[in-house]
């Protein structure tokens, strides 16, 4: 059982690491200078909307399958659970550094991105085990932290919206 584990664990983790470039490719092929015509802004922001109405219904599937015991199906909902967040992190990089005018971009894509990830990777742990504590011995128990992820995922598709209006006023 471990070393299926173990072996899940690594297959799902190289194909994540084949999507960061493959999500940077993307972003570089759909990237557009005439951001303003489109609600979301240009392709960075629209790869990155798609991943996150992705994100906003995968979770919850992907945990219940990977809670069915089964490891084709484990490995199914893992991996596409992967390709989705590596193409995410291949293109987030980019689009942050290229949200903030060079004078503040070091400071504010550090401090923004490593207190976001302080705060929810940090937290994310204790949410989920909370989550699963207060909903145990529930048929559905394990839809839980997938909703909440489901739930972040579109917090992050708000603020896709709101940066690129404060963008235009900008006049970015």
């Amino acid at each position: 059982r471990v070393a299926k584990g173990f072996l899940l664990n690594t297959l799902v983790m190289c194909v994540l690491c084949a999507c960061f470039p493959l999500g940077g490719w993307l972003s570089d092929r759909l990237a557009d200078r005439r951001e303003d015509q489109h609600i979301l802004g240009g392709g960075r922001r629209k790869l990155l909307a798609a991943c996150a109405c992705g994100m906003c219904v995968v979770p919850p599937f992907v945990l219940a399958w990977s809670a069915e015991g089964s490891f084709a199906g484990a490995f199914v909902a893992q991996l596409l659970f992967a390709a989705l967040m590596g193409v995410y992190g291949g293109v987030l990089p980019v689009t942050m550094v290229e949200t903030f005018d060079t004078e503040v971009c070091y400071s504010s894509v550090g401090m923004g991105y490593n207190l976001a990830q302080a705060f929810f990777g940090g937290t994310a742990p204790l949410i989920a085990t909370a989550l699963a504590e207060a909903s145990s011995g529930q048929e559905r128990a394990v839809w839980y932290p997938g909703l909440w992820l489901a739930l972040l995922a579109g917090v992050s598709l708000v603020s896709l919206r709101k940066g690129h209006v404060l963008a235009k006023r900008r006049g970015d």
